[in-house]
């Protein structure tokens, strides 16, 4: 059967990236405003990405019967969002790398970064605002509302994550989890762009309500599959989620597993400064993973949440014709699945 995903993933995710590339601002490039601001908030959205988020978005549109060109400018948008609350995560986290080069704030300094962040969230209102020359401005001025909803969600689930981080909480369920992901993920990443192509397409006709389901199943699988490659994938060696105290779902399942004794251990661990902590650390906390089955939970969750969506998708687009556009919106459950999948 043929790859659902990466044709669409190709042809949309490129005429988004090169709309993107006409929304970034420049300047002389021995200017200092080019090289302190432009060059550091260009750096991010450069590097590219899968450009899922934007796909997603003109995918919802399509298969709606509307036009690429009508949800492009919100495409664009979407993923300056995402690119910027990257900028930030990754400062707030402590990660090293990003794309396959350095994190923004270990490349340029945490200043300069953390304002090219601050620049890609004012530059997302710009293909917004851009809407109001192309669609009918109760639409367009719909679409922000839609983006300050979901862009409120996504701050909110990252202040959980990272509180839970700074003071330490070993005391995380997995519904907290799954409220978290929900919040920081599955909103900007999915639920936003199913729900803004999808009106953009019908003119605001839909109920956006009704992806929301879908959203929330196919947002948790994404984020499950990635805290599972952060540590089976030869690419994540380094094993950063660990390092960084990330409350995964594999490391929540395994600190409500383990002993107090291993729990004490962990404690000690992440309570101390992110430089401070060690590969050796790393592994000691692997170990526990691996003795209370974490991952293997973290995996037979995301296939339960696969098998949501799968039926969430039946009941948010059954209604639909049959499209390239709605095979591509199903086949990501199955692309997102096959991540969680990786031994």
């Amino acid at each position: 059967m043929p790859d659902p995903v990466a044709p669409l993933l190709t042809t949309y995710g490129s005429a988004a990236y090169r709309a993107m590339m006409k929304f970034l601002p420049s300047a002389d490039p021995e200017s200092d405003v080019q090289r302190y601001l432009y060059g550091p908030l260009g750096d991010y959205p450069q590097r590219r990405g899968k450009l899922i988020r934007a796909s997603l978005c003109i995918a919802a549109s399509c298969a709606h019967n509307g036009k690429m060109a009508d949800a492009l400018n919100t495409a664009v948008a979407i993923e300056f969002l995402h690119n910027a609350t990257l900028v930030h995560d990754d400062f707030e986290d402590g990660a090293l790398t990003r794309r396959g080069d350095r994190a923004l704030h270990e490349k340029y300094g945490d200043e300069l970064a953390v304002n090219a962040g601050d620049a890609l969230f004012l530059l997302t209102l710009r293909p917004l605002l851009k809407n109001f020359d192309t669609l009918d401005m109760s639409l367009a001025a719909r679409l922000l509302t839609e983006f300050d909803w979901a862009g409120w969600q996504t701050v909110e689930g990252q202040a959980r994550e990272l509180g839970w981080c700074h003071y330490n909480r070993l005391d995380t369920s997995v519904t907290d989890y799954f409220t978290m992901a929900m919040k920081k993920t599955a909103w900007l990443g999915m639920i936003l762009p199913l729900r803004a192509g999808s009106l953009i397409a019908t003119g605001g006709a839909v109920d956006p309500n009704r992806f929301v389901d879908f959203g929330f199943h196919l947002g948790c699988l994404y984020q499950i599959a990635n805290d599972i490659r952060n540590l089976v994938d030869p690419q994540h060696h380094d094993r950063s989620d660990i390092l960084e105290g990330k409350r995964s779902l594999v490391l929540v399942h395994a600190i409500g597993k383990c002993t107090l004794r291993e729990k004490d251990e962990i404690n000690q661990i992440l309570r101390r400064p992110r430089p401070e902590r060690t590969q050796e650390d790393a592994l000691r906390i692997r170990d526990l993973i691996a003795k209370y089955d974490s991952i293997e939970f973290a995996r037979s969750s995301a296939e339960a949440m696969a098998e949501a969506a799968s039926d969430a998708f039946v009941s948010t687009f059954g209604h639909l014709g049959p499209s390239p556009d709605k095979d591509f919106i199903l086949g990501l459950i199955g692309y997102f699945r096959s991540l969680a999948d990786m031994h």
